[in-house]
């Protein structure tokens, strides 16, 4: 039974819910908890500089006095001063990665986390109780205790914790939103109030009117706290390298759904170049925890492992290539922390001489380095595509040659790694990056320095690259919407087929039937459930003198609440009534529910959230800013009754 069911069946509904919908605190006095208040007071610093220049640079265009011009330009000055300073302070504070990395840790290479976006509080209060007074002709007193537990649970979302429950409270909260977007915001339309979010890189806000934004900020912080879960995991052991593995490769898969769902974003870190490379850098660092695990479990000795454990070193070193490529091109370069890029750097210069390290090893050191079909089966893969011509050594004077030439091509890299990295403010300050990186290099030095005839390279002055292999395929892993079940809300509004912000009724009209005997009827009839409509309503009779009409649906009978009702319990009802029947009706105004044309009214019993077949991610063509591009729906059988492609001539028409 999974942990959550079994919480929920123990405790109460409101404090489970009170359990689950807390985040962890950001002012508490640990070193993440100040990393983040510091890190929320210098957005607020940035936003107050950017409405400084937006106003300062107005009145400068405005005004035509001399003197009040050079004041303002002076000003504007000193404004552009602080926000270059402050927006360098966020840039260290996004670069600082020792801060999430396991204190185990402290002889390895670090990996790369992510901050979450920070966001501001939203008043909802007011325009979600007004919606549903204007649009659901509902009494907002009713639903006060719902608004305020959304409230709250957004809050807590925006500091979740960095382990399993912060994944399942931001997924929770991302599974509501498809609720409160069908609920509360219409195609086109919004509750009129800003949603904001400071851009997790520069530390800009960027501000839109519609749910799907939220949505997107929320999947990028998901991803973002995977890959600070990845990084905090002890890599000295194979257990935590497989935890950390799983957690980057959930990270690629936020950040790429985010990249295939959302179009158009506001803010530079949801860009389509930006969540492009880090999608990449997440899936690097899952190569590097698969090599890294490797080497942990034990290489083994022979030929052939060595060579293998080579081309797995240089399969990352490939990855981190790309990686940094990506990271110099325009855009990406103006606003990609610069530690970033020179880490990026180092670690592909790092791999790629732990490559010609181990390689030389297999080829100097192994006791089967002269098993000449060995080296023939993993000769013509080895080496890049532009070393065809190089042949494989035969002799032991050619080999040993190879293998002192590898060896010499990997100790050239250790140095240029080290070269780079104190070039970068940030990284010198890491010194269990640069341990990690001098250890290698003196390991390879003294391992050449046990060699004899160091200088004699008059075959091979110079070795090709080693082309990258790897035995484990690593994908992104898509996240598990389903594995956090929520219920609406404002279920007690209504089935969402019918009751969304997203359909018309009119308002609900009151009607007292009183037939003469018991044998008479009240002169209409129902179908469908769910809620049930009107199907047929008798000339002339009681009902149609209340005003009811065919099409309308019922939403009280006898006092009672029917929206979510059965066909057969509404029945029940109305024959338990009596001669007097009061009941409460709307009529739908944007479409008629019993036109073949149109789809069924009918709703599941439980509002409970089913990925499968109607995903949270929610995409239409009347996006109010075009935030996102198309919609992500899981295919169904195509249907070909004579009745659908009738319909279908009929819509063409």
């Amino acid at each position: 039974m999974d942990p959550a069911d079994y919480w929920q069946s123990l405790l109460a509904p409101s404090l489970y819910l009170s359990l689950l919908f807390q985040g962890s605190d950001p002012l508490q006095q640990t070193v993440r908890g100040r990393h983040q208040n510091r890190k929320h007071k210098l957005t607020a610093q940035i936003n107050r500089e950017l409405r400084m220049r937006a106003g300062a640079e107005n009145l400068h265009k405005a005004t035509t006095n001399r003197r009040l011009r050079d004041s303002v330009a002076l000003e504007l000055r000193l404004v552009n001063s602080n926000l270059q300073l402050l927006k360098e302070e966020l840039a260290d504070l996004n670069s600082s990665v020792d801060l999430y990395q396991n204190e185990s840790c402290s002889q390895s290479v670090p990996m790369i986390p992510l901050g979450l976006k920070e966001t501001n509080d939203l008043p909802l209060t007011l325009p979600m109780s007004k919606f549903i007074v204007d649009h659901y002709k509902e009494s907002a007193s009713s639903f006060q205790h719902q608004i305020q537990r959304f409230i709250q649970l957004r809050q807590a979302s925006r500091t979740p914790e960095r382990n399993e429950d912060g994944v399942r409270l931001l997924l929770t909260y991302y599974n509501h939103l498809y609720f409160i977007e069908k609920r509360f915001f219409p195609a086109g339309k919004g509750l009129g109030i800003d949603i904001e979010w400071y851009d997790a890189i520069t530390g800009i806000p960027c501000c839109q009117r519609t749910i799907i934004y939220e949505k997107g900020a929320i999947l990028f912080n998901l991803g973002s706290l995977y890959t600070q879960i990845g990084a905090k995991q002890d890599r000295t052991t194979a257990s935590g390298l497989t935890s950390a593995l799983e957690s980057f490769q959930r990270a690629a898969g936020a950040f790429r759904t985010l990249h295939e769902s959302f179009s158009n974003a506001p803010s530079t870190d949801m860009q389509p170049t930006t969540l492009e490379m880090l999608t990449e850098l997440m899936l690097a660092q899952s190569q590097e925890c698969c090599f890294e695990r490797r080497r942990v479990q034990g290489i083994g000795e022979g030929l052939e492992q060595h060579i293998i454990t080579a081309q797995e070193a240089a399969m990352v070193a490939q990855l981190y290539s790309d990686v940094h490529r990506l990271m110099s091109t325009v855009p990406l370069k103006d606003y990609i922390p610069v530690s970033w890029t020179c880490m990026i750097q180092v670690k592909s210069l790092y791999f790629q001489a732990m490559a010609h390290v181990f390689l030389s090893e297999a080829i100097l050191d192994q006791p089967d380095s002269a098993n000449t079909q060995v080296l023939s089966e993993c000769f013509p893969a080895l080496h890049s595509l532009d070393s065809s011509s190089l042949k494989m050594p035969q002799t032991a004077d050619e080999r040993r040659s190879f293998g002192e030439a590898h060896l010499r091509e990997g100790i050239l890299k250790h140095e240029e790694a080290l070269r780079v990295h104190g070039t970068s403010k940030q990284l010198r300050k890491m010194n269990a990056f640069l341990k990690a990186l001098k250890q290698a290099h003196d390991r390879s030095l003294k391992k050449f320095s046990q060699l004899e005839d160091e200088d004699d390279f008059s075959e091979i002055t110079t070795v090709p690259r080693i082309r990258g292999r790897s035995k484990e395929v690593i994908c992104s892993l898509e996240p598990d919407f389903t594995s956090c079940r929520v219920t609406d809300l404002f279920h007690s509004l209504g089935p969402l087929a019918i009751f969304s912000a997203n359909h018309v009724w009119s308002h609900p009209k009151d009607a007292r039937l009183e037939k003469e005997s018991p044998s008479a009827d009240f002169g209409f009839s129902v179908r469908g459930e769910a809620p049930v409509l009107v199907a047929q309503v008798d000339e002339g009779s009681i009902a149609q003198a209340a005003g009811m009409k065919t099409g309308d649906f019922l939403i009280s009978v006898a006092n009672e609440d029917v929206k979510w009702m059965k066909h057969s319990e509404v029945v029940s009802i109305v024959k338990a009534a009596g001669n007097v029947l009061c009941l409460t009706f709307v009529t739908p105004v944007d479409c008629d529910y019993l036109s073949p044309a149109k789809p069924s009214m009918s709703a599941p019993d439980e509002p409970v959230v089913t990925v499968e077949t109607d995903p949270p991610i929610r995409a239409s063509s009347t996006s109010p800013q075009g935030f996102f591009k198309k919609r992500l729906f899981v295919k169904t059988p195509k249907d070909t009754s004579s009745a659908t492609l009738q319909r279908k001539k009929n819509q063409k028409t």
